[in-house]
Protein backbone atom coordinates (compact mmCIF):
# COMPACT_ATOMS: atom_id res chain seq x y z
CA UNK A 1 0.00 0.00 0.00
CA UNK A 2 3.03 2.19 0.42
CA UNK A 3 3.57 2.10 -3.37
CA UNK A 4 0.39 4.09 -3.61
CA UNK A 5 1.46 6.97 -2.43
CA UNK A 6 3.75 9.83 -3.26
CA UNK A 7 6.88 10.97 -1.26
CA UNK A 8 9.32 13.53 -0.65
CA UNK A 9 13.03 13.62 1.27
CA UNK A 10 14.01 15.06 4.40
CA UNK A 11 16.55 17.34 5.62
CA UNK A 12 18.17 15.52 8.22
CA UNK A 13 17.46 16.51 11.83
CA UNK A 14 14.56 18.70 10.40
CA UNK A 15 11.11 18.51 9.17
CA UNK A 16 11.70 20.34 6.17
CA UNK A 17 11.33 18.81 2.89
CA UNK A 18 14.54 18.72 0.92
CA UNK A 19 15.00 20.26 -2.71
CA UNK A 20 12.89 22.79 -4.44
CA UNK A 21 9.29 22.58 -5.67
CA UNK A 22 9.28 19.25 -3.86
CA UNK A 23 5.31 20.00 -4.35
CA UNK A 24 5.44 19.06 -7.66
CA UNK A 25 8.13 16.26 -7.85
CA UNK A 26 6.49 13.57 -5.85
CA UNK A 27 8.88 10.90 -5.54
CA UNK A 28 7.99 7.27 -5.68
CA UNK A 29 8.37 4.72 -2.38
CA UNK A 30 11.29 2.88 -4.22
CA UNK A 31 13.52 6.32 -4.78
CA UNK A 32 12.99 6.74 -0.86
CA UNK A 33 13.07 3.81 0.91
CA UNK A 34 16.48 4.02 1.44
CA UNK A 35 16.69 7.39 2.61
CA UNK A 36 17.20 8.56 6.67
CA UNK A 37 13.91 10.52 6.24
CA UNK A 38 11.32 10.98 4.16
CA UNK A 39 8.14 12.43 4.48
CA UNK A 40 4.23 11.54 2.83
CA UNK A 41 2.45 14.28 0.37
CA UNK A 42 -0.84 14.48 0.70
CA UNK A 43 -3.21 15.02 -1.50
CA UNK A 44 -1.70 12.64 -4.30
CA UNK A 45 -3.32 9.25 -4.51
CA UNK A 46 -6.12 10.96 -2.27
CA UNK A 47 -3.56 10.43 0.82
CA UNK A 48 -5.46 12.43 3.96
CA UNK A 49 -3.72 13.43 7.00
CA UNK A 50 -5.23 14.24 10.34
CA UNK A 51 -2.55 15.71 12.72
CA UNK A 52 -3.82 15.82 16.51
CA UNK A 53 -1.95 18.09 18.15
CA UNK A 54 -3.05 17.71 21.54
CA UNK A 55 -5.22 15.88 23.90
CA UNK A 56 -8.35 17.85 22.79
CA UNK A 57 -7.68 17.30 19.59
CA UNK A 58 -7.74 12.89 19.73
CA UNK A 59 -10.74 13.62 22.00
CA UNK A 60 -12.68 15.79 19.11
CA UNK A 61 -11.71 13.26 16.25
CA UNK A 62 -12.47 10.33 18.53
CA UNK A 63 -15.96 12.07 19.59
CA UNK A 64 -16.47 12.32 15.48
CA UNK A 65 -16.44 8.86 14.44
CA UNK A 66 -18.80 7.97 17.37
CA UNK A 67 -16.35 7.21 20.27
CA UNK A 68 -13.83 4.60 18.47
CA UNK A 69 -11.40 5.80 15.49
CA UNK A 70 -11.21 3.21 12.99
CA UNK A 71 -8.16 1.10 12.41
CA UNK A 72 -5.79 3.00 10.29
CA UNK A 73 -2.42 3.95 9.46
CA UNK A 74 -1.01 5.96 12.80
CA UNK A 75 1.88 7.18 14.08
CA UNK A 76 3.62 9.58 16.24
CA UNK A 77 7.04 11.46 17.03
CA UNK A 78 6.71 10.90 20.50
CA UNK A 79 5.63 14.18 22.49
CA UNK A 80 2.51 13.63 24.59
CA UNK A 81 -0.96 13.94 22.63
CA UNK A 82 0.88 14.18 19.20
CA UNK A 83 -0.31 11.80 16.80
CA UNK A 84 -1.34 11.15 12.91
CA UNK A 85 -3.81 9.49 11.09
CA UNK A 86 -3.36 8.34 7.23
CA UNK A 87 -6.86 7.64 5.46
CA UNK A 88 -7.59 7.72 1.64
CA UNK A 89 -10.35 10.05 0.24
CA UNK A 90 -12.53 8.48 -2.69
CA UNK A 91 -11.85 9.88 -5.87
CA UNK A 92 -14.90 11.16 -6.22
CA UNK A 93 -14.18 13.48 -3.28
CA UNK A 94 -11.11 14.29 -4.02
CA UNK A 95 -12.55 17.74 -6.14
CA UNK A 96 -14.13 19.50 -2.96
CA UNK A 97 -10.62 20.16 -1.21
CA UNK A 98 -9.87 23.79 -2.27
CA UNK A 99 -7.32 24.24 0.44
CA UNK A 100 -3.81 22.74 1.78
CA UNK A 101 -5.37 22.67 5.17
CA UNK A 102 -8.66 22.71 7.40
CA UNK A 103 -8.16 23.13 11.24
CA UNK A 104 -9.89 23.40 13.97
CA UNK A 105 -8.56 25.19 17.46
CA UNK A 106 -9.88 23.49 20.58
CA UNK A 107 -10.81 25.33 23.95
CA UNK A 108 -7.85 23.56 25.50
CA UNK A 109 -5.32 24.77 22.90
CA UNK A 110 -5.24 21.94 20.76
CA UNK A 111 -5.68 21.80 17.26
CA UNK A 112 -7.33 18.96 15.00
CA UNK A 113 -5.48 19.84 11.59
CA UNK A 114 -6.59 18.16 8.36
CA UNK A 115 -4.01 18.26 5.59
CA UNK A 116 -4.29 18.23 1.70
CA UNK A 117 -2.42 19.23 -1.32
CA UNK A 118 0.50 21.43 -0.51
CA UNK A 119 1.33 20.00 2.70
CA UNK A 120 3.90 16.66 3.53
CA UNK A 121 3.95 14.24 7.10
CA UNK A 122 7.53 12.96 8.25
CA UNK A 123 6.66 8.88 8.31
CA UNK A 124 8.62 6.86 10.88
CA UNK A 125 11.21 5.98 11.37
CA UNK A 126 12.72 9.33 10.09
CA UNK A 127 14.78 11.30 12.88
CA UNK A 128 13.06 13.84 14.87
CA UNK A 129 14.75 16.60 16.50
CA UNK A 130 13.40 16.44 20.03
CA UNK A 131 12.32 13.26 20.76
CA UNK A 132 15.33 10.99 18.43
CA UNK A 133 13.10 9.41 15.68
CA UNK A 134 9.04 9.23 14.78
CA UNK A 135 7.42 5.53 15.55
CA UNK A 136 4.62 4.04 13.99
CA UNK A 137 1.65 3.42 16.51
CA UNK A 138 -0.76 1.54 14.18
CA UNK A 139 2.40 0.46 11.17
CA UNK A 140 1.46 -0.76 7.01
CA UNK A 141 2.42 -3.99 7.88
CA UNK A 142 -0.13 -4.24 10.54
CA UNK A 143 -3.23 -2.98 9.21
CA UNK A 144 -5.05 -1.21 5.79
CA UNK A 145 -5.42 2.22 5.76
CA UNK A 146 -9.18 3.19 6.04
CA UNK A 147 -11.47 5.12 3.66
CA UNK A 148 -12.21 9.09 4.93
CA UNK A 149 -16.37 9.18 5.49
CA UNK A 150 -17.87 11.48 3.28
CA UNK A 151 -18.97 13.06 6.36
CA UNK A 152 -15.60 14.05 7.36
CA UNK A 153 -14.70 15.15 4.42
CA UNK A 154 -17.27 17.51 4.80
CA UNK A 155 -16.55 18.41 8.02
CA UNK A 156 -13.25 19.47 7.63
CA UNK A 157 -14.07 21.75 4.63
CA UNK A 158 -16.76 23.67 7.11
CA UNK A 159 -13.69 24.88 9.00
CA UNK A 160 -12.33 27.23 6.69
CA UNK A 161 -15.13 28.64 5.29
CA UNK A 162 -14.41 31.77 6.95
CA UNK A 163 -12.05 34.51 5.61
CA UNK A 164 -8.91 35.59 7.25
CA UNK A 165 -9.18 39.42 7.84
CA UNK A 166 -6.50 40.09 10.07
CA UNK A 167 -3.30 38.24 11.74
CA UNK A 168 -2.27 38.98 15.09
CA UNK A 169 0.96 39.42 16.43
CA UNK A 170 3.20 39.84 19.85
CA UNK A 171 4.23 44.12 18.53
CA UNK A 172 7.62 43.19 19.69
CA UNK A 173 8.42 41.00 17.33
CA UNK A 174 9.10 43.29 14.74
CA UNK A 175 11.52 44.87 16.83
CA UNK A 176 13.42 41.23 15.89
CA UNK A 177 12.51 40.54 12.46
CA UNK A 178 11.36 44.15 10.87
CA UNK A 179 11.08 44.67 7.02
CA UNK A 180 11.03 40.89 6.63
CA UNK A 181 7.45 40.56 8.61
CA UNK A 182 6.07 42.46 6.63
CA UNK A 183 5.49 40.39 3.91
CA UNK A 184 5.11 37.50 6.39
CA UNK A 185 1.90 39.16 7.52
CA UNK A 186 0.97 39.53 3.82
CA UNK A 187 1.88 35.75 3.34
CA UNK A 188 -0.51 34.67 6.62
CA UNK A 189 -3.00 37.10 5.23
CA UNK A 190 -3.18 35.47 2.02
CA UNK A 191 -2.84 32.31 2.80
CA UNK A 192 -6.11 32.78 5.01
CA UNK A 193 -5.31 30.00 7.13
CA UNK A 194 -4.71 27.16 4.65
CA UNK A 195 -0.69 27.38 5.37
CA UNK A 196 -0.33 27.94 1.61
CA UNK A 197 -0.04 31.46 -0.08
CA UNK A 198 0.02 32.57 -3.62
CA UNK A 199 -0.36 35.88 -5.08
CA UNK A 200 0.67 38.41 -7.88
CA UNK A 201 4.11 39.90 -7.22
CA UNK A 202 2.66 43.43 -8.65
CA UNK A 203 -0.51 42.49 -5.52
CA UNK A 204 2.02 42.27 -2.93
CA UNK A 205 4.60 45.36 -4.13
CA UNK A 206 0.97 47.53 -4.62
CA UNK A 207 0.36 46.90 -1.07
CA UNK A 208 3.19 47.08 0.71
CA UNK A 209 4.90 50.12 -1.44
CA UNK A 210 7.78 48.79 -3.10
CA UNK A 211 9.17 47.57 -5.92
CA UNK A 212 8.69 43.39 -7.35
CA UNK A 213 12.30 43.34 -6.83
CA UNK A 214 12.03 44.33 -3.21
CA UNK A 215 9.03 41.98 -2.60
CA UNK A 216 11.52 39.22 -3.91
CA UNK A 217 14.59 40.11 -1.59
CA UNK A 218 11.84 40.25 1.43
CA UNK A 219 10.79 36.79 0.80
CA UNK A 220 14.78 35.79 0.68
CA UNK A 221 14.96 37.68 4.05
CA UNK A 222 11.82 36.05 5.03
CA UNK A 223 13.23 32.30 4.76
CA UNK A 224 16.97 32.73 5.67
CA UNK A 225 15.09 34.06 9.26
CA UNK A 226 13.12 31.44 9.40
CA UNK A 227 9.69 33.04 8.53
CA UNK A 228 8.47 31.17 5.84
CA UNK A 229 9.19 27.30 5.37
CA UNK A 230 9.52 27.72 1.65
CA UNK A 231 8.75 29.90 -1.74
CA UNK A 232 9.33 29.74 -5.28
CA UNK A 233 7.99 32.33 -8.19
CA UNK A 234 6.11 31.37 -11.23
CA UNK A 235 6.68 34.41 -13.44
CA UNK A 236 4.29 37.06 -11.89
CA UNK A 237 2.95 34.47 -9.42
CA UNK A 238 4.47 33.56 -6.00
CA UNK A 239 4.18 30.72 -3.70
CA UNK A 240 4.44 31.08 -0.40
CA UNK A 241 4.46 29.06 3.13
CA UNK A 242 4.70 31.25 6.33
CA UNK A 243 5.90 29.43 9.33
CA UNK A 244 2.74 29.59 12.46
CA UNK A 245 3.16 32.47 14.50
CA UNK A 246 3.94 30.18 17.73
CA UNK A 247 6.98 29.31 15.80
CA UNK A 248 8.60 32.52 14.66
CA UNK A 249 7.51 33.83 18.32
CA UNK A 250 9.23 30.98 20.22
CA UNK A 251 12.30 31.08 17.96
CA UNK A 252 12.59 35.23 18.56
CA UNK A 253 13.21 34.25 22.19
CA UNK A 254 10.05 36.24 23.53
CA UNK A 255 9.43 35.30 27.41
CA UNK A 256 5.34 36.72 26.84
CA UNK A 257 3.20 37.58 23.88
CA UNK A 258 3.15 41.19 25.83
CA UNK A 259 1.00 43.57 23.13
CA UNK A 260 -0.82 42.41 20.45
CA UNK A 261 -1.10 43.99 16.92
CA UNK A 262 -4.26 43.38 14.54
CA UNK A 263 -2.95 43.88 11.00
CA UNK A 264 -4.80 43.92 8.56
CA UNK A 265 -3.66 44.49 4.45
CA UNK A 266 -4.20 48.10 4.86
CA UNK A 267 -1.87 48.41 8.09
CA UNK A 268 0.88 46.05 7.01
CA UNK A 269 3.18 48.60 5.25
CA UNK A 270 2.81 50.46 8.10
CA UNK A 271 3.69 48.13 10.68
CA UNK A 272 6.57 49.44 12.47
CA UNK A 273 3.92 52.19 13.20
CA UNK A 274 1.07 49.83 14.39
CA UNK A 275 3.70 47.77 16.70
CA UNK A 276 4.69 50.97 18.39
CA UNK A 277 0.92 52.05 18.88
CA UNK A 278 -0.24 48.69 20.84
CA UNK A 279 3.18 48.49 22.74
CA UNK A 280 1.94 52.22 23.62
CA UNK A 281 -1.86 50.89 24.15
CA UNK A 282 -0.05 48.20 26.66
CA UNK A 283 1.97 50.14 28.30
CA UNK A 284 -0.05 53.01 29.00
CA UNK A 285 -2.66 50.33 30.04
CA UNK A 286 -0.30 48.52 32.60
CA UNK A 287 0.60 51.74 34.39
CA UNK A 288 -3.31 52.52 34.52
CA UNK A 289 -3.53 49.09 36.36
CA UNK A 290 -0.46 50.56 38.44
CA UNK A 291 -2.18 53.33 39.58
CA UNK A 292 -5.12 51.74 40.75
CA UNK A 293 -3.08 49.26 42.53
CA UNK A 294 -1.24 52.07 44.10
CA UNK A 295 -4.56 52.72 45.70
CA UNK A 296 -5.18 49.76 47.63
CA UNK A 297 -3.31 50.14 50.63
CA UNK A 298 -4.90 53.54 51.08
CA UNK A 299 -8.02 53.61 53.47
CA UNK A 300 -11.49 53.81 51.15
CA UNK A 301 -12.24 57.31 52.75
CA UNK A 302 -8.87 58.64 51.40
CA UNK A 303 -8.43 56.92 47.39
CA UNK A 304 -8.25 58.72 44.82
CA UNK A 305 -9.52 56.70 41.58
CA UNK A 306 -7.35 57.42 38.49
CA UNK A 307 -9.26 58.90 35.62
CA UNK A 308 -8.50 59.46 31.89
CA UNK A 309 -8.70 63.52 30.90
CA UNK A 310 -8.80 62.46 27.47
CA UNK A 311 -12.07 60.34 27.90
CA UNK A 312 -13.93 61.08 31.39
CA UNK A 313 -14.67 64.66 30.66
CA UNK A 314 -17.67 64.11 32.79
CA UNK A 315 -15.49 62.96 36.02
CA UNK A 316 -12.31 65.68 35.62
CA UNK A 317 -13.69 66.87 39.40
CA UNK A 318 -11.04 69.37 40.47
CA UNK A 319 -7.91 67.10 40.11
CA UNK A 320 -7.76 68.16 36.24
CA UNK A 321 -7.41 72.05 36.16
CA UNK A 322 -7.21 72.15 32.61
CA UNK A 323 -7.28 70.78 28.92
CA UNK A 324 -5.14 72.10 25.95
CA UNK A 325 -4.34 70.25 22.45
CA UNK A 326 -0.75 69.53 24.32
CA UNK A 327 -0.86 69.76 27.93
CA UNK A 328 -3.15 68.44 30.55
CA UNK A 329 -2.77 70.61 33.56
CA UNK A 330 -3.44 68.07 36.66
CA UNK A 331 -3.75 68.58 40.48
CA UNK A 332 -1.49 68.01 42.77
CA UNK A 333 -3.63 65.04 43.99
CA UNK A 334 -3.89 63.25 40.63
CA UNK A 335 -2.59 60.16 40.45
CA UNK A 336 -0.18 59.70 37.51
CA UNK A 337 0.02 57.19 34.89
CA UNK A 338 0.51 56.75 31.12
CA UNK A 339 3.08 56.34 28.92
CA UNK A 340 6.48 57.39 28.62
CA UNK A 341 8.23 58.02 25.19
CA UNK A 342 11.58 56.33 25.96
CA UNK A 343 10.30 53.46 27.77
CA UNK A 344 8.24 53.09 24.49
CA UNK A 345 11.46 53.75 22.65
CA UNK A 346 13.60 50.97 25.41
CA UNK A 347 10.40 48.33 24.04
CA UNK A 348 10.55 48.96 20.57
CA UNK A 349 14.74 49.20 20.27
CA UNK A 350 14.39 52.58 18.81
CA UNK A 351 15.59 55.97 19.26
CA UNK A 352 12.89 58.16 21.55
CA UNK A 353 12.74 60.60 17.96
CA UNK A 354 11.64 57.47 16.15
CA UNK A 355 8.19 57.19 18.94
CA UNK A 356 7.49 60.73 18.56
CA UNK A 357 7.44 60.43 15.11
CA UNK A 358 5.20 57.38 14.77
CA UNK A 359 2.92 58.51 17.44
CA UNK A 360 2.64 62.41 16.08
CA UNK A 361 -0.97 63.14 14.54
CA UNK A 362 1.22 65.83 12.12
CA UNK A 363 3.48 63.11 10.77
CA UNK A 364 0.99 60.44 10.15
CA UNK A 365 -1.41 63.10 8.97
CA UNK A 366 1.21 64.09 5.97
CA UNK A 367 2.10 61.49 3.13
CA UNK A 368 5.78 60.51 3.19
CA UNK A 369 8.04 62.55 0.40
CA UNK A 370 8.73 59.32 -0.98
CA UNK A 371 5.84 56.78 -0.92
CA UNK A 372 3.19 58.33 0.71
CA UNK A 373 2.34 55.29 2.69
CA UNK A 374 0.94 57.31 6.10
CA UNK A 375 -1.55 59.09 4.36
CA UNK A 376 -3.97 55.97 5.66
CA UNK A 377 -3.28 56.51 9.41
CA UNK A 378 -6.04 56.74 11.63
CA UNK A 379 -5.04 60.28 14.23
CA UNK A 380 -4.18 59.58 17.65
CA UNK A 381 -5.05 61.93 20.29
CA UNK A 382 -2.31 62.49 22.77
CA UNK A 383 -1.75 65.13 25.36
CA UNK A 384 1.30 65.35 28.15
CA UNK A 385 0.20 65.32 32.52
CA UNK A 386 1.55 68.69 33.57
CA UNK A 387 1.27 68.07 37.58
CA UNK A 388 1.14 71.38 39.59
CA UNK A 389 4.23 71.82 41.83
CA UNK A 390 3.42 73.44 45.61
CA UNK A 391 3.39 77.10 45.76
CA UNK A 392 6.64 76.80 47.68
CA UNK A 393 8.43 75.70 44.30
CA UNK A 394 7.29 78.29 42.65
CA UNK A 395 10.16 79.81 41.41
CA UNK A 396 8.79 80.94 38.32
CA UNK A 397 6.04 82.61 38.79
CA UNK A 398 5.63 85.45 36.58
CA UNK A 399 3.10 85.64 33.54
CA UNK A 400 5.98 86.48 31.21
CA UNK A 401 6.66 82.70 31.18
CA UNK A 402 3.19 81.64 30.29
CA UNK A 403 3.50 77.97 27.75
CA UNK A 404 7.25 78.34 28.24
CA UNK A 405 9.14 75.03 28.50
CA UNK A 406 12.63 75.21 30.71
CA UNK A 407 14.65 72.59 30.91
CA UNK A 408 16.35 71.74 34.70
CA UNK A 409 18.07 68.76 36.33
CA UNK A 410 15.12 66.33 36.94
CA UNK A 411 12.96 66.94 33.56
CA UNK A 412 10.61 70.07 31.99
CA UNK A 413 8.63 72.85 33.62
CA UNK A 414 6.14 74.18 32.13
CA UNK A 415 5.26 78.01 33.99
CA UNK A 416 1.68 78.87 32.75
CA UNK A 417 0.02 81.80 34.08
CA UNK A 418 1.27 81.87 37.75
CA UNK A 419 2.02 78.56 38.56
CA UNK A 420 4.50 76.13 37.65
CA UNK A 421 3.87 72.44 36.51
CA UNK A 422 5.83 69.76 36.17
CA UNK A 423 5.77 67.55 32.63
CA UNK A 424 5.10 63.80 33.35
CA UNK A 425 4.10 60.90 30.69
CA UNK A 426 1.69 61.40 27.72
CA UNK A 427 -1.83 60.12 27.79
CA UNK A 428 -2.94 58.51 24.53
CA UNK A 429 -6.45 57.67 22.81
CA UNK A 430 -5.82 55.11 19.69
CA UNK A 431 -9.01 54.76 17.23
CA UNK A 432 -6.96 51.23 16.31
CA UNK A 433 -5.49 49.31 18.83
CA UNK A 434 -6.63 46.13 19.57
CA UNK A 435 -7.44 45.61 23.31
CA UNK A 436 -5.69 43.52 25.21
CA UNK A 437 -8.55 43.17 27.69
CA UNK A 438 -10.34 40.74 25.02
CA UNK A 439 -7.49 39.15 23.71
CA UNK A 440 -8.48 35.64 23.93
CA UNK A 441 -6.73 34.62 20.63
CA UNK A 442 -5.22 30.75 21.08
CA UNK A 443 -4.40 31.52 24.63
CA UNK A 444 -4.62 28.16 25.76
CA UNK A 445 -2.34 27.14 23.27
CA UNK A 446 0.29 29.49 24.06
CA UNK A 447 0.99 28.07 27.35
CA UNK A 448 3.03 25.57 26.74
CA UNK A 449 4.85 27.89 24.69
CA UNK A 450 5.33 30.48 27.43
CA UNK A 451 6.50 27.35 29.64
CA UNK A 452 9.07 26.25 27.42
Amino acid sequence: MLADFSYCKIKPGTKQPQGLNWQKLPLTWEEVAGETACGILSGHGGFLAVDCDGEGAIARLTELFGGSIPQTWAWSSGKPGRIQFGFVVPQELRDRFQKARYWEDLPDGSQLDFRWKGCQSVLPPSPHPETGAYHWVNSPDDCAIAIAPEWLIDYAIALKNRKLESVRLPARLYSVYRAPLKIWAFAQLAAKGSGRAEFSLEFAAGELQRSVSSIRRLLTQAMRLGLIRHFYTEGDRAIVYPYALKKIAKAAGLETLAEIAEIKYEDIKNLNIKCTEAIAAGLQRASLFAAKESQRDIPEENRIKPINPLVNHAALGQRVLWLGPRFIGVSEKFVLWGASQSVIASHRGVSERTIQRHLSNTYRNQPSEVRGSRSDLEPINKAQICQRLPRRMNFLGNPAFSEILIDDLDGKILACGDRVYRCHTNLYQFDAIVSLAGYKWRRAAYKSFLAA
